[in-house]
């Protein structure tokens, strides 16, 4: 039999003897790392899951219904064998399934095997549960399921500083109606009941904690909804809300995006359209999730394909879309489960806010809403689950038309942790909400915190709502640089326009010319810190040279500029008279100076290296399709030439003469080997 390494007594376990649970989130984890290592016959990480709940709850439910000097059913007496025990916590399972008919069924069952339940409550016995705190508790239910979710299905949970600053932010207050229609664990749900808990004891100083404990459960039983299709999840969340505030009665299991008419009954009679007061969600996300179905497509206008007919002006066709990802659906669908003046705060993948394509989705959400903030999270925000870059959304529900107004915006550059889920970062989510409420007072923008006119917002080619593309410490920086009077600040687009300069992009050829010659095909990850590496492996034949170059047109001094390609944008090389034949691909830009009396190419060169330049490319860089791009946005950067002639002769002399010598020396040591092979 199993140690008790004295977690038992010899005296049967009275519920005055329970201790206070401080860590329940190390506990279950180590319990949910013996069951998965241990447990006879249950293998999946789902099913495991399910048994903890049920364990939970039996001892919740012993907690609650034992006096302090009476016996416990769930204990472990001493010599005790470990059938006896199933038994006892099988027959007080028996009643927790009456006591929440809503959450389990009849079918429901505890199928520990005697050992491993036996281990369950030697860890547990000693514990008061129902004395320990909603963070607490959520903590451990994140132990429970955390492994059962692998993000198949865009399941992930929402890190709490996200949500605390989520709800911070629309601060809802008691009476208002609150939704989560996709509410996975009930992360957004639980800090929401949390929020209007702390007005409920706020407000009602010097009554009772059995008032004020009804008045917190009629609050979280009528103005607290939830749905998910995962019938796992509901499961969960609906026993979570059970332990911290009587919300069982509060989720749903339905397909949030479906007619509602053919929701359960029950869910109808609890959820409509046009009937809250805020939204709070964190969609499924991702193509490999797509919505496909007709009739679920046809009841949104963001189901339907768009033409674009002037600068930043979409109208709907009659054509619906082939498919859709689920949380460009889940925008529409949490506007029509809002009243006029209703509130959203919803987190989605920057694309949406970026994507060239999907101007039609932003056009959409200008027309039918007022953006009230929008928040640019790190990119490390839900690592290390996943890499998508994230930004959460903030509206409020319109029926008339703004012609414009100040959108607050923040660029959040620290999460709390690094890309490994490693807690050793500083955390600045919290300090965003004040920045939102200060809003008005604003004088000073920084990244945390500066408003946006909606109108400039209408003014770019795709209705940009990224954040970090309005960045103010940018613009603070070149108008330092100009006030100076050091420096002409122009832009590649007016450099372009007076002839100054000429760019023009590569060519695809096909991997499956790779390899077949030995002229170097430039990627762009052949291009880094001012140098053109040769990869012989993409190196191709005359044949392929001769059908490019004509079109490329790559001359001595032209700069190789990434334009596309993850952290690779921005990198830059110039084609010196040791560089042989290339040919370079489309996701490099080739920029010829022209006028080399105004804009000497080496001068470019650095220039396109400096700080402030490197700050514009970020800022100006988002995921198009599958790959991070400036797209046509290049021509935005402005260059901050330096006005010193001798300066700039200066520059010009330093970087040649590197670039020169380096270049040099790869030739010396090329031929250096080819003279010793021949």
């Amino acid at each position: 039999m199993l140690n008790l390494n004295n977690n038992c007594k010899k005296m049967k376990l009275k519920r005055s003897e329970l201790k206070s649970a401080t860590n329940l989130k190390q506990l279950f984890s180590k319990i949910r790392d013996y069951l998965a290592g241990n447990t006879t016959g249950i293998t999946r990480d789902e099913t495991l899951a399910q048994e903890l709940i049920n364990i939970l709850f039996c001892k919740i439910y012993d907690e609650n219904n034992t006096s302090n000097d009476d016996i416990l059913s769930f204990r472990i007496d001493e010599g005790e064998k470990e059938e006896i025990i199933k038994e006892r916590i099988e027959k007080l399972f028996e009643k927790v399934k009456k006591e929440y008919e809503d959450i389990f069924s009849e079918k429901d069952d505890i199928s520990l095997d005697s050992k491993s339940l036996f281990y369950v409550l030697n860890e547990l016995q000693k514990y008061s549960i129902t004395s320990a705190s909603r963070e607490v508790i959520g903590e451990a239910f994140e132990v429970f399921i955390g492994a059962a979710l692998r993000g198949g299905e865009g399941q992930f949970f929402t890190p709490k500083n996200i949500v605390d600053m989520t709800i911070s932010i629309l601060n809802p207050k008691v009476g208002e109606k609150i939704i989560d229609p996709a509410c996975g664990s009930g992360g957004f749900l639980t800090i929401a009941l949390s929020h209007l808990w702390n007005e409920v004891e706020s407000k009602n100083k010097g009554k009772s904690n059995e008032e004020l404990k009804s008045i917190k459960e009629q609050v979280a039983s009528n103005f607290i909804k939830g749905v998910d299709k995962d019938s796992f999840l509901a499961k969960v969340t609906k026993a979570y809300l059970s332990l911290v505030g009587n919300g069982k009665n509060c989720i749903f299991c339905e397909n949030s995006l479906e007619n509602i008419d053919k929701w359960d009954n029950e869910t109808q009679k609890k959820i409509g359209l046009d009937e809250f007061d805020i939204v709070i969600t964190n969609p499924p996300f991702g193509a490999k999730i797509p919505i496909e179905e007709e009739k679920i497509l046809s009841q949104y206008d963001l189901g339907y394909m768009w033409k674009k007919y002037e600068k930043g002006l979409w109208e709907k066709t009659d054509k619906p879309q082939s498919y859709q990802p689920p949380q460009i659906l889940f925008i529409e669908r949490c506007l029509q489960l809002l009243k006029p003046k209703g509130r959203i705060g919803i987190v989605l993948p920057d694309g949406i806010l970026s994507n060239t394509s999907d101007g039609y989705i932003r056009r959409f959400i200008l027309d039918n809403s007022k953006i009230i903030g929008i928040v640019d999270c790190p990119p490390e925000t839900f690592q290390p689950s996943t890499s998508t870059k994230t930004s959460v959304l903030f509206l409020e529900k319109t029926e008339e038309k703004e012609e414009d107004y100040k959108i607050f915006m923040s660029i959040v550059k620290e999460c709390g942790h690094d890309k490994r889920g490693r807690e050793n970062r500083p955390d600045e989510l919290p300090l965003v909400p004040k920045k939102f409420k200060e809003k008005e007072k604003i004088t000073t923008y920084n990244r945390l915190g500066f408003l946006v006119n909606k109108s400039d917002i209408e003014n770019t080619e795709d209705l940009i709502l990224t954040p970090k593309y309005y960045n103010p410490e940018i613009k603070s920086k070149l108008k330092e640089l100009e006030q100076s009077g050091k420096y002409e600040l122009i832009s590649l687009k007016k450099l372009v326009e007076d002839g100054a300069i000429n760019i023009k992009r590569g060519n695809e050829i096909g991997s499956k010319h790779y390899g077949l010659g030995n002229i170097p095909f430039i990627r762009t990850s052949d291009i880094s810190n001012w140098e053109i590496r040769i990869n012989p492996e993409t190196c191709v034949d005359e044949g392929i040279f001769i059908k490019y170059t004509k079109n490329q047109d790559l001359h001595i001094d032209d700069i190789l500029f990434v334009n596309d390609g993850g952290r690779m944008v921005g990198e830059a090389a110039i084609i010196t008279s040791h560089d042989g034949k290339m040919i370079i691909q489309s996701h490099i830009r080739r920029i010829r100076v022209l006028d080399k009396g105004r804009l000497n190419p080496y001068l470019l060169l650095y220039l396109l290296k400096f700080p402030i330049v490197q700050e514009q490319i970020e800022s100006k860089r988002f995921v198009q399709a599958t790959i991070p791009s400036l797209g046509n946005r290049l021509l935005e950067i402005v260059l901050p030439i330096p006005k010193d002639e001798n300066l700039k002769k200066e520059i010009i002399s330093k970087i040649k003469n590197m670039i020169d010598k380096r270049a040099k020396l790869k030739k010396e040591i090329f031929d250096f080997i080819k003279e010793t092979h021949e």
